[in-house]
Formats: C-alpha cells, structure tokens, sequence
C-alpha cells in the first residue's frame, strides 16, 4: 500500500481509513488482513463514515475473519442506513426479512428495501417487487411489482450489478467503484 495513503489514514482522515479498510480486506497493495481492516473501518466508522460502517457490519454479521455477531453487524448497518447509504438500507431489509440480529420484521424489511429503492438501488427496487408480488409487508399488488421490477432491469441506468469491461468485473454502488478478474464475485 502506498505510505502516502496511510499517511493520512494516520491523521484521521475518514475517507482514507475507509480506503485502508478496503485495500487490508480485500488484498489490494497489502496482504489480506482482516483485523487491520476491521481496525481502519472502525476508525473511519466512528467519525461516521456510512460506506465503513457498512463494510464494519458486514464483517461482523456474516463473521469474515472473526467470530459472528449478527446484532452487531445490524446495528452498524443501521448507522449507515440511517445516513441514506442505500446498500446498508439493503442490508437491513434483508436482516428483516430474515430475521437474524434483529426479529422477522417483513414491515421493517420492506420500509428498508422501498428506501434503497427509491434512492435507484437494483437490489432494493428487485427486493421491492418480491415484496409487492408475494404481499411480503406491504399487500399484495402486481402492478406496483411490476413498476418495481422493470426499475430493477432497466439497463439504460448505473446499477450495483457487475459490468464487464476488457476482461474484468467493475461495480459501481454509488459509493465507490472497484475492479475484480471474473468471476465477477460480489
């Protein structure tokens, strides 16, 4: 990793710890290391970075490198979803939904899925649809599924699905882009 880059996650500076955060979890100019990277997100979190408070959960809810806590994880995604960072509001629909770190909620997770899906979100206006065609929270209604999953596959627009370019995956989520050699893993 460049020195420089670490130089001003040093001084406090949020973005570069979120940065830091993502190079130590996922290898990129450093070996994996996924203590240094729960150190740097949560560094960047508590100065209240939605994007490492996000990334800090998900470390924690599905236990990536230390043992999981799910409570845990849906309270860091709460911060971040409360801040309007439409894949934590993703996240927490689906902790609803599933009802692991906090109870089944199909109210909650639609009111999460419906506000990443009003912000573009792909996966909150598909969540969306399923909701609407399965009266998942919400009463059942086709043409309200169908608005949201025709939003969903419209491909004229910037979406958190991969796009191949010149034999790599790039996603974009609003956030942040990042590059990966297929398969294009999420």
């Amino acid at each position: 990793m460049r020195i420089r880059y670490l130089k001003a996650a040093d001084n406090d500076y949020a973005n570069a710890q979120y940065e830091a955060g993502m190079a130590f979890e996922n290898g990129r100019g450093t070996t994996v290391d996924l203590d240094a990277a729960e150190r740097w997100y949560r560094k960047a979190a508590d100065q209240g970075h939605p994007a490492a408070q996000n990334n800090l959960g998900r470390l924690f809810y599905g236990g990536k490198g230390r043992p999981q806590d799910a409570v845990l994880g849906v309270q860091w995604y709460r911060k971040a979803a409360e801040q309007g960072l439409a894949v934590a509001q993703v996240n927490l629909g689906r902790a609803y939904a599933i009802g692991k770190g906090v109870p089944l909620d199909e109210k909650q997770s639609t009111e999460w899925y419906r506000r990443a899906a009003e912000q573009g979100d792909v996966t909150g206006q598909n969540q969306l649809g399923v909701a609407y065609s399965k009266g998942f929270g919400v009463p059942e209604d086709a043409v309200q599924a169908a608005h949201w999953y025709r939003l969903a596959a419209d491909p004229t627009r910037g979406t958190r699905w991969p796009r191949r370019t010149s034999g790599s995956c790039t996603w974009m989520d609003g956030e942040s882009t990042r590059t990966s050699t297929p398969p294009c893993a999420g």
